[in-house]
């Protein structure tokens, strides 16, 4: 750092030595009332100036030589004095800490402005407006760099220019100093032109760019998106493919336009591609290192390179820049010529699937620990089915099984319809699967309400939908992959009307299973007891889940997945005309829903032993 030497005229010149020593000494007698200093924080703020003289530490030079800065208007600061006076916006600059990116007189002049017409040509309330987009309520120091905001709640970016140089939005800053008194700390950064602010926000930037207009078209098919993109409370960045890049995406998937691949797609999957190209902060290219990874809010990353200058996605794909660093009001787009590909769990059996860095154990711990401080929820039941499988001899990747629920939520589903009580409560499967991946899953309320018939008029579904999402959420980063596959209304259900009383028939339920040793009762649920709890109203029903490691195991290795769907269940219950009901999952719909390969003599035995068990428990 250069400290910068006050040049002063030589006192002795002016005065003789002896009255220099009396003015001394009156001058040291009158130190203790403060009211006399003499102190450059004590001047009227009218009076304050940005001047390159007053520097207390000089930060960086220019590069001018000597002989060029002498006068010269990239190192003068009259224009933007003039207009600090006129508009009141001294008052603002010169108190508490504070950065100034300060045009020099010659960005001025660029713009055919002076200090003897700035004040005439723009008027207080628009210099106000200038000014404090070029003014930070903070330090910002040399070497920072990525976005800044602003004073007028705007975006500004600090990037490297050469080896060591600085810009911001693109333009180059030359002498950077530290000017201060009492009042006011304040970091000058002298630019080489007058900051042109941002006039819209993401949204309207890419609307009003003709390289863009499919991922314009795109963006309003998905208000939830273009909200974000237009939120001025925020700093987001998108990596925007062009319109040739759009176009080529259409014709790999068979469409000519955005609303044909919604059709095509389905609308989850292209949400999920255009949120991957969405970045929630402000990210300059150049503030990015070679290899560094960009975390989308789809929840996957995509790969940054430095050396080749560009970026390549979850697919290997790689794509490069076409335009770097366009600025809107509440962020930065980056044309790239190729759409971004995530790589996507898509599931086609209604379970909302995500992956997850950490381990199973960790995420079943976690989750019961959350569960544990909310009275609400009850955990009913946790099931290691690879721990199981161990008992009887047999591996299973890390697969962990938890049922949890809350009666205020689920008894007005099953008031809606009892046989959803086969589904409920609700589960979270945690498992490994064969790369080493651990993925949480759970059936996805749509898969419910299509199985059960249940309508969106149920007023609990919205809010189970957001507690199932809200505590996958805490386990992983990623979002859900598109839920492809639901079911028809009473798909995969194998329903049975009972001979006996809704009592006689459970018991003798538990009796046959209980006297079965190759059979183990996990969990009795009674639904209509956990209703009544909360003084909701249910006819009776009731859940009995069971199962043997030796047939269940096979089938979550060759489908982990089905783990949602194992140990076995019956549900038991009794409908308005008193007709006593045994319903249970189908086995081989299971192999249907979950794509399980082979294993008919396990299916068949399965499918052989619910038949007889509920032919028992119904007296049939």
């Amino acid at each position: 750092m250069t400290m910068y030497a006050f040049k002063r005229q030589p006192i002795f010149n002016l005065i003789s030595y002896s009255f220099f020593i009396v003015l001394l000494l009156s001058l040291t007698q009158c130190s203790d009332d403060s009211e006399q200093e003499l102190d450059h924080s004590q001047l009227n703020v009218q009076n304050e100036r940005l001047d390159l003289k007053l520097a207390n530490t000089i930060i960086q030079e220019d590069n001018l030589d000597k002989t060029s800065r002498r006068g010269s208007a990239s190192r003068t600061l009259n224009t933007i004095n003039a207009a600090l006076r006129c508009s009141g916006f001294n008052s603002t600059l010169f108190s508490g800490t504070k950065t100034i990116f300060a045009p020099t007189d010659a960005a001025f002049a660029a713009l055919g402005l002076d200090e003897d017409n700035v004040c005439d040509e723009l008027d207080a309330a628009t210099l106000r407006a200038i000014l404090s987009y070029h003014t930070v309520d903070s330090h910002v120091e040399r070497n920072d760099r990525g976005c800044v905001e602003m004073l007028d709640g705007s975006i500004t970016f600090l990037t490297t220019i050469g080896r060591f140089g600085v810009a911001i939005n693109n333009q180059s800053v030359g002498t950077i100093y530290n000017q201060r008194s009492r009042n006011y700390d304040l970091n000058v950064f002298m630019v080489s032109s007058v900051l042109e602010v941002p006039t819209g926000n993401i949204v309207e930037t890419i609307a009003s760019d003709k390289e863009l207009s499919f991922l314009s078209d795109a963006i309003s098919a998905f208000p939830e998106l273009q909200a974000a993109l237009s939120d001025e409370s925020s700093q987001v960045t998108i990596f925007a493919p062009t319109d040739r890049a759009m176009r080529r995406f259409l014709v790999r998937n068979g469409s000519g336009s955005v609303d044909r691949l919604v059709d095509r797609l389905g609308s989850q999957v292209v949400a999920q591609v255009l949120s991957y190209h969405v970045v929630d902060d402000c990210v300059s290219v150049s503030s990015l290192s070679e290899g560094d990874d960009i975390t989308s809010i789809q929840g996957a990353q995509f790969e940054f390179s430095n050396f080749r200058n560009e970026i390549r996605d979850e697919s290997g794909q790689v794509s490069r820049f076409d335009e770097e660093d366009i600025l809107a009001s509440n962020g930065i787009i980056h044309k790239i010529q190729t759409v971004l590909s995530p790589a996507l769990e898509i599931s086609e059996a209604g379970l909302n699937v995500r992956r997850t860095t950490n381990d199973p154990a960790s995420v079943k711990e976690s989750i019961l620990n959350t569960f544990a401080n909310i009275d609400a929820i009850g955990v009913p039941a946790q099931i290691s089915h690879s721990s199981n499988a161990a008992s009887v001899g047999l591996e299973l990747n890390a697969t962990e099984l938890v049922y949890f629920g809350n009666p205020r939520l689920g008894t007005p589903i099953m008031q809606a319809n009892q046989q959803a009580g086969i589904d409920l409560p609700q589960k979270y499967l945690i498992y490994t699967d064969d790369e080493g991946d651990t993925r949480i899953a759970y059936n996805d309320i749509s898969y419910i309400q299509a199985r059960h018939g249940i309508s969106d008029d149920v007023p609990t579904l919205a809010t189970m939908r957001g507690a199932l999402n809200n505590f996958a959420s805490m386990q992983s980063t990623r979002s859900p992959g598109p839920i492809t596959g639901t079911a028809e209304r009473g798909e995969g259900l194998i329903d049975k009307i009972s001979n006996n009383s809704l009592e006689d028939t459970y018991n003798n339920l538990v009796n046959v299973i209980t006297n079965n040793p190759n059979l183990r009762i996990i969990l009795e649920l009674d639904h209509q007891a956990n209703g009544a709890r909360v003084g909701l109203d249910l006819r009776p029903t009731r859940l009995i889940v069971f199962g043997n490691p030796n047939l269940g195991t096979p089938l979550m290795q060759n489908q982990q997945s089905v783990g949602i769907d194992l140990p076995q269940k019956f549900l038991v219950w009794e409908d308005e005309s008193g007709a006593v009901h045994i319903s249970y999952n189908d086995p081989f719909y299971l192999q249907s829903r979950h794509g399980i390969t082979g294993n008919e003599n396990i299916l068949n035995t399965i499918s052989g032993a619910l038949n007889a068990l509920s032919n028992v428990g119904g007296g049939l």
